[in-house]
């Protein structure tokens, strides 16, 4: 069934994509979670958090929104630079899905605002190799990944993927990696101009103090769901890299240099996941850019279609055993 939908239409793929995110996410609208409150260093999210606080049932719709625009801009992504040799709504599908498997975190949070401008910095950073003007590739990506800081500032880890991707490019013009801290400092240089001529700048040192001085990682705890669900995508997700490091050198060089991108993606994201240990559930948001990337590839090569049943038939499983789960336990 899935390995046909696949084959359909890109236009019936597309309508499909959004019944099944409007049927999923019923449950959510009918009864909606309030949104998630941060610390003082993320003023962007801040600002949404005093606008839309009051109105879950509003927070949700932006959040649904967001998700549905991320899951269209990774798949956008995908078939621009040829990561897979289809063209088809796969990539969106596995995204919204993962995005699902905890209904508790089906809530607007910072994390998904700051995936929004993320995808944006993955995109810039493929294009660096193709580009006539890489300088302006670089200045963005950095722009945007301090820019997603303000909403969730682990993010700010994500100017190491520029970094490693500069590397992996093999630049020789040091002047790139300057560039990045430029678009990185841009946005904060703003911020905290504001900050001064508002004497507001002690505080907001303040703030930022406290944040890195109470940074310490306390044991999580996590249902019977949730293990389930992550060990099974954290099963799934070895797989995929095992069969992407087996056939990587059979791709053309530029493909080769992205496949590696998206790798050195994961351990940045994994250090983001103990940078904030109040929202570390929430951080495991940030894995589903290489995530959704990584799978999708892997499904898309695999010989035996039956698998790609059974793998989906699992990610529709632990989403309604979720809901379920979390109906009788709270």
């Amino acid at each position: 069934m899935f390995v046909k939908l696949f084959k359909s239409s890109y236009l019936l793929q597309v309508h499909l994509f959004f019944i099944m995110a409007i049927l999923l996410w019923l449950d959510v609208f009918i009864s909606p979670l309030p949104m998630i409150k941060t610390n003082n260093v993320t003023p962007f999210y801040t600002v949404f958090y005093n606008i839309f606080h009051g109105s879950s049932f509003i927070s949700e719709i932006i959040e649904f929104i967001l998700l549905c625009a991320e899951s269209i801009m990774i798949n956008h992504i995908v078939i621009k630079n040829k990561i897979t040799n289809k063209i088809n709504f796969l990539p969106a599908f596995v995204f919204f899905l993962i995005s699902c498997y905890n209904p508790n975190l089906l809530r607007l949070n910072p994390v998904i605002i700051s995936n929004l401008f993320l995808i944006i910095v993955i995109s810039q950073i493929f294009n660096i190799n193709k580009s006539k003007n890489p300088y302006q590739n670089i200045l963005t990506a950095g722009i945007f990944t301090s820019i997603a800081s303000l909403f969730y500032f682990p993010a700010i880890l994500f100017i190491l993927i520029i970094i490693l991707s500069l590397i992996a490019y093999r630049t020789s013009d040091w002047n790139e990696f300057v560039i990045s801290f430029i678009g990185l400092l841009t946005p904060y240089i703003f911020l905290f101009t504001f900050y001064f001529l508002t004497d507001n700048i002690n505080v907001a040192l303040d703030n930022y103090y406290k944040y890195f001085n109470t940074i310490k990682f306390t044991e999580i705890n996590f249902n019977i769901h949730e293990i389930i669900s992550m060990n099974f995508l954290f099963l799934l997700l070895i797989m995929a890299i095992l069969k992407l490091l087996r056939n990587i050198n059979s791709n053309v060089i530029i493909l080769r240099k992205k496949y590696e991108i998206i790798l050195f993606s994961i351990p940045v994201i994994g250090f983001c996941l103990f940078f904030n240990d109040k929202l570390f559930k929430f951080s495991h948001l940030f894995l589903l850019l290489p995530y959704s990337i990584i799978i999708s590839h892997f499904l898309m090569n695999i010989k035996k279609k039956i698998w790609v049943q059974i793998i989906f038939i699992l990610f529709f499983a632990i989403i309604i055993s979720g809901k379920i789960y979390a109906k009788f336990t709270f």
